[in-house]
């Protein structure tokens, strides 16, 4: 058997489908035009496992069925010849605790990376676009706080709003879904800011930096980043 020189990431997607798609896309996206990758060997060994889980914004007992079938899956994965892991979705690392305590793999905590991103760029008052779930269960401000980044959140309509843009764009209507976004972030930008983060992989979907006169944090982006740093950077 061939000996692993690099190493291998697992990403747990499916919530939704289109934005776990959006993001091993990015790895190989960054892989070619910040690594050089040229050809199929040249890219990095990426494992995406696409859970469908039920809706959990809402429901308690669809909540603990999904974080039963993260659990599972990440025993799963963790059987296999891995070196870490990632969520291909910011809401979803409210499980993280759980699945972590499931596995000796390390998970890549990317609110976490999104937070660090904005610390190394010294900005201290920033935009939150992301699911209602994520702002109620303030997962970027655990890191936020620490790094002395004070986080602006839209109010309870707008919440709302992406929260139906999210499941928009899971169900395929982009269209409508951008126009929520582009209000809800327009009124953001009001609110003396100095960057925008994108807290949702599905937003990465309908809302770019040519959306915004700000400095734009995609998560999309930053957990491709990070991914393929992983693999280009490990010591031989």
């Amino acid at each position: 058997m061939m000996k692993r020189t690099k190493p291998t990431i697992a990403i747990l997607g499916g919530m939704g489908p289109q934005a776990s798609a959006e993001v091993l896309a990015r790895v190989m996206w960054v892989a070619q035009q910040r690594f050089g990758a040229e050809t199929a060997d040249q890219f990095p060994e990426v494992i995406l496992s696409s859970v469908p889980i039920p809706e959990f914004f809402e429901s308690r007992s669809d909540r603990r069925q999904a974080e039963a079938m993260l659990v599972d899956r990440v025993r799963e994965l963790s059987r296999l010849p891995i070196d870490g892991l990632a969520l291909a979705c910011n809401t979803a690392h409210q499980f993280l605790p759980a699945l972590q305590a499931v596995t000796e793999k390390p998970f890549i905590n990317l609110p976490g990376e999104v937070i660090f991103q904005a610390q190394q760029k010294n900005w201290r008052r920033v935009g939150l676009l992301a699911s209602p779930v994520t702002t109620q269960s303030r997962l970027f401000e655990r890191s936020a706080d620490r790094a002395g980044i004070s986080l602006v959140t839209p109010g309870l309509k707008d919440r709302r709003r992406l929260g139906q843009a999210i499941g928009l764009v899971i169900a395929g209507d982009r269209a409508s879904a951008r126009r929520q976004v582009l209000a809800v972030a327009a009124q953001l930008e009001l609110r003396d800011v100095e960057a925008i983060i994108l807290g949702c992989t599905e937003l990465s979907l309908i809302f770019s930096s040519n959306d915004t006169s700000l400095p734009l944090l995609d998560s999309v982006q930053i957990l491709a980043e990070k991914i393929a740093e992983i693999y280009y950077n490990q010591t031989e």
